[in-house]
């Protein structure tokens, strides 16, 4: 059993290396049809392909979120330094 551990860990993500449009197109895919898509994937591509790619979205998730609180900070405090003369 711990063989088989060591073998899970040492494939590679085929997430990881997906292209921005593709992954995009699967997440958008899995989002949209969810219970079903979750039971989908862990029957055509099995659980441990299935936990990779959650945990891709999840990170996709994250990562988008703190591009976006990083934009939204920079326009705010743009307009901040836009406006400070005439307030």
């Amino acid at each position: 059993m711990n063989n088989y551990k060591n073998n899970e860990a040492h494939k590679e993500d085929p997430f990881s290396k997906m292209g921005f449009i593709k992954f995009w197109v699967l997440s958008l895919l899995f989002f949209s049809f969810f219970p079903l898509s979750l039971i989908i994937l862990i029957i055509v591509i099995g659980p441990i392909k299935t936990k990779l790619f959650i945990s891709a979205l999840i990170k996709d998730f994250f990562q988008t979120i703190i591009i976006l609180l990083v934009c939204v900070s920079l326009i705010i405090w743009g307009m901040f330094e836009l406006l400070k003369d005439y307030i």
